[in-house]
């Protein structure tokens, strides 16, 4: 689903005991608060002040490793290299920092979860850069000091998600990667969605993160833990308990369209629309190519093909330029010719792969155009994934 990579991040954010957090946890938990909002602006400002309280506070450099990471995955949809190289560079001030911490504090937990934290923050890019030996190294760090933390306070359950993340995890890497992963981080599939369960019900300030890696568990998982309805119920709950969250808005119509609730899914997709023709706060008019490609994808396994393509259409026009291309709309462009395929147009499903080919490879949607451009695509029904790969 990709979105839990949010959650993934957050995960490893602080785990505060204390009934009344203190002045500078309290920035903290306000900076979590906006970025489940979307509001990244406002969370860097939470962290400022909390900086200015302590500048030494390992969680405020991890902080903004966070959200350079975010802006340039969620932002700039990974096509902004000065945000890349600033979060680059911003993780290993949060590594250092966090090291720097435990020398004066050794039984710090939250500590040992903020560099397992930023480790794990290196180690999701190296593998989305397929850097995968590198990613491992990292994990294994991470999976490291998590449990510290953990090791150093039992109650802390939010201690449990990091480690859960890495055993679920390690089997959903390339077959090669996955034994060496075994071998580095002792991954247990089964270990990890029991962790995962146990923080979703006890965690803390992790909960709603645990959540969200269960949701994709239950949406995606290919060893018999997928059940789309248990992630639907997780999303609702979300849903009314932050009602104008952006995130979990999307979040809920990936579940909807995993779970074939489909006239769910279209007045969720609906109102989502209105909220962006209205203005609302952090519902931003560039998600209009992602309403488009989620109604022409849950239409097209509906096998509503006219209505399919003509949602793919509008997508397409939203695709951008060369060198500000729109993620969701390059996409539309590649379901396009998959639809007209489907309707037997040929010649015009050529024509959409072709101009998907046209943008920068940047989310490596070109290897699916470029097989559609030599021979049609016939998915049937079985049309895949609701978010592009």
């Amino acid at each position: 689903m990709k979105i839990p990579l949010l959650s993934a991040i957050l995960a490893i954010f602080p785990a505060f005991a204390s009934a009344a957090p203190s002045p500078i946890e309290t920035h903290i938990l306000d900076s979590i608060n906006s970025i489940w909002a979307m509001n990244f602006d406002e969370s860097e400002a939470h962290l400022d002040k909390a900086t200015k309280l302590d500048p030494d506070y390992p969680y405020t450099y991890f902080g903004r490793a966070n959200l350079s990471w975010l802006r340039f995955v969620y932002v700039s949809q990974q096509t902004d290299p000065k945000l890349k190289k600033k979060f680059e560079k911003q993780v290993e001030e949060a590594v250092a920092a966090s090291q720097k911490w435990l020398k004066t504090h050794p039984k710090d937990a939250q500590a040992y979860l903020a560099l397992s934290g930023s480790y794990g923050l290196r180690a999701r890019l190296s593998t989305i850069q397929k850097h995968w030996i590198r990613a491992l190294m990292d994990g294994r760090r991470a999976v490291k000091y998590t449990r510290k933390a953990h090791k150093l306070n039992p109650k802390l359950y939010d201690a449990l998600l990091g480690a859960g993340v890495y055993d679920y995890y390690s089997d959903a890497l390339p077959r090669g990667i996955k034994l060496l992963s075994r071998l580095i981080l002792g991954g247990d599939r089964d270990r990890g969605i029991a962790s995962l369960k146990i923080v979703a019900e006890k965690g803390n300030f992790t909960k709603i993160a645990a959540q969200l890696l269960l949701i994709e568990i239950y949406t995606e998982d290919q060893w018999g833990a997928r059940d789309p309805q248990k992630a639907v119920d997780i999303i609702s709950a979300l849903r009314k308990e932050f009602p104008q969250s952006p995130i979990f808005h999307k979040i809920e119509h990936v579940c909807l369209y995993e779970a074939k609730r489909f006239k769910e899914l279209k007045t969720s997709v609906d109102d989502y629309q209105k909220r962006i023709d209205a203005d609302w706060a952090y519902y931003p008019k560039k998600d209009r190519a992602r309403m488009f490609v989620t109604q022409g994808t849950a239409q097209f396994a509906q096998a509503k093909l006219p209505e399919a393509q003509t949602a793919f259409q509008e997508a397409g026009k939203l695709a951008g330029s060369s060198k500000k291309p729109d993620r969701w709309g390059v996409w539309g462009l590649v379901r396009l010719g998959q639809v007209r395929d489907a309707l037997k147009s040929r010649k015009e499903a050529v024509e959409a792969y072709a101009s998907a080919m046209k943008f920068p490879d940047i989310w490596g949607f070109r290897g699916v155009a470029k097989k559609g451009r030599r021979r049609p695509i016939l998915l049937g029904l079985t049309v895949g994934q609701l978010p592009p790969p």
